[in-house]
């Protein structure tokens, strides 16, 4: 079309201009320019009936074409609607949705086994995702592995990721979360598992979740390792502060200071009501009742002092047992350590491991107190039937 023109497309001034033009509008030999009732037919240009039903939803069960003029203006007006709609924007050219793609089972294994080797690597991992970059380092491995993929790094593998995140943080949230309770995880059949009654109540505040019973979920051991450290909750550790809240729970009902406080009460009231304002009365009187009140204030005296010593034991004695207990669990904590730390070194003695496979296998044990202390209490053969049992899922 030419701007300025006046007119509309179905003037045949329109396409008798175009036509005149130098360089003008060529319909090319073998094909047809369906044009509309306002235009003539020539070589290369296919017009409708005049005076005969030509729109397609003059068209029903009941009015079906009856003449051979009916018939060929319902096939060109279906014609013309098909190449009108051909130039709508899809969903793919629209903006929102047009990066999405149906990924296949072994382009997300590639995936995930370029990201694990990024990992691997330690250059592109960030403490809350992964540094610049990454994205190319993902494609140039996709590219070996999948060379005729045509994955780009934008948009496919990076909204790719993004989605590998979203169902691994809720797989994990179920398994790990403070608020949810009941779940597992079928090592076998690679889903999430639980009672009926627990996924009834847990539908009930995540509806959209229903798609993850008994949907399998392959990578999310791999995805542990992947986007695991993002996701450290700490829920099981205990610090000085919890184990001194576990021992005020046990004293608020064998609580060995009650005695000693009623002591230390009644020995201040009684102090209080002997220092009160009484009337003067005689030198006599008077005197008696000063040493009466000196001896009254060093009984109470007394009596608060003992009391303070004994609750001072007490106290004393709490706290030598939340030290104990504190300086076990930092032994424990520090042996454990030293054996994580341990681990990697251990794990790459045995032969024939790949990086992925060792690094699967050290944060598998590292993540487990009884796992890692039954690995070096193993001899070397044990350790790898271990090795082996983890990587087979077996574990």
């Amino acid at each position: 079309m030419f701007c300025g023109m006046g007119g509309s497309a179905a003037d045949s001034r329109v396409l008798r201009d175009a036509i005149s033009r130098r360089n003008g509008f060529v319909v090319p030999r073998g094909s047809y320019y369906l044009v509309d009732a306002g235009y003539t037919n020539g070589d290369g240009f296919l017009a409708p009936f005049r005076g005969q039903r030509y729109h397609l939803n003059d068209w029903s069960e009941r009015h079906q074409p009856t003449t051979a003029e009916e018939f060929f203006n319902m096939r060109h007006a279906s014609a013309r609607n098909i190449i009108e709609r051909m130039d709508i924007p899809t969903q793919e050219t629209r903006g929102r949705g047009k990066n999405k793609r149906k990924w296949n089972y072994e382009e997300d294994a590639k995936l995930v086994e370029a990201l694990l080797d990024m990992v691997n690597v330690g250059a592109y991992k960030a403490e809350n995702g992964f540094k610049p970059g990454y994205l190319n380092y993902v494609e140039e491995k996709m590219q070996v592995s999948l060379p005729n993929s045509g994955l780009k790094a934008k948009p496919h593998i990076e909204s790719r990721i993004k989605t590998l995140r979203r169902d691994f943080n809720i797989v994990y949230d179920m398994l790990n979360g403070s608020n949810t309770s009941g779940f597992g995880f079928d090592p076998i059949k690679k889903c999430v598992t639980a009672e009926k009654a627990v996924w009834e109540a847990y539908l009930q505040s995540h509806s959209t979740h229903v798609i993850w019973q008994n949907k399998p979920f392959p990578f999310y051991d791999d995805l542990l390792i992947i986007f695991g450290k993002d996701r450290a909750t700490g829920n099981n550790a205990d610090g000085p502060a919890d184990m001194m809240e576990e021992i005020q729970r046990e004293e608020v009902n064998n609580d060995p200071n009650d005695d000693v406080e009623t002591t230390i009460e009644n020995g201040l009231e009684d102090l209080d009501a002997s220092m009160s304002f009484s009337p003067l009365q005689s030198p006599r009187t008077e005197g008696i009742q000063k040493k009466k009140k000196r001896s009254r204030s060093v009984d109470n005296l007394m009596i608060m002092t003992e009391g303070i010593k004994e609750a001072a034991s007490v106290i004393g004695s709490e706290i030598a047992k939340a030290s104990q207990l504190f300086s076990k669990a930092i032994g424990v904590e520090a042996e454990v350590s030293e054996k994580r730390q341990k681990i990697d070194s251990e794990i790459r003695k045995i032969p024939n491991l790949t990086a992925t496979e060792v690094i699967k296998v050290v944060c598998r044990i590292a993540q487990n107190h009884e796992l890692t202390d039954v690995f070096f209490s193993m001899n070397e053969e044990g350790r790898e039937q271990l090795v082996v049992a983890i990587l087979h899922g077996d574990i």
